[in-house]
């Protein structure tokens, strides 16, 4: 029998957020061969994975994080599947500040999944942990996430200029923010 998550805060238009555990290394393997991706995502050039690196550097990721206090999440669709992950990590609990990191799984991009997660732990960060500012880094050329963070309602607030190099050349990091109250006043 399938559990009703109508009033489960954790879940949105299908999608489910729980707590990654090490075992999700296989579901983002895949993502590893995405260069520009992984370079989106943590702002580096990795070196090529097998299995087994993926897997150990996925379960040295969570453990650190953990020691952090940042909150490591999967998106499951209605079937189960993995869909995504997202990391709320620089919570500022004195100014009131966090950050978010979102992913979406090969085969999974274009749905509306990344509005949908970002949605959930929006409402949480702002609702349940009473913090004030989502402040978004943005690669230059990552026009998904750019189209993203500028849905939610967040503001374009500056530039890095040529901040990191990468593909052979430099580029800039573009800097968004939302506040609580542009986030409510959406809603």
């Amino acid at each position: 029998m399938k559990n009703d998550l109508s009033a489960y805060r954790w879940h949105r238009n299908g999608i489910t957020l729980r707590p990654q555990t090490n075992a999700d290394w296989v579901h983002f393997f895949n993502n590893y061969f995405d260069s520009e991706r992984r370079f989106n995502f943590y702002s580096e050039a990795e070196g090529p994975e097998c299995e087994r690196s993926a897997e150990e550097r996925f379960a040295t990721f969570l453990a650190k994080s953990r020691e952090k206090g940042n909150m490591d999440l999967a998106a499951e669709d209605a079937e189960g599947n993995v869909v995504g992950s997202l990391d709320l990590y620089a919570v500022d609990k004195r100014h009131g500040t966090f950050q978010i990191a979102v992913a979406v799984c090969d085969g999974h991009t274009g749905k509306g999944y990344a509005k949908t997660m970002m949605s959930i732990l929006l409402d949480y960060c702002f609702g349940e942990l009473r913090l004030n500012k989502l402040n978004a880094r943005v690669m230059e050329g990552n026009e998904a996430s750019k189209r993203l963070h500028l849905s939610l309602g967040c503001k374009e607030e500056g530039v890095h200029r040529e901040m990191y190099f990468h593909g052979g050349r430099y580029i800039d990091e573009y800097f968004y923010g939302l506040t609580k109250a542009d986030w409510e006043q959406r809603k």
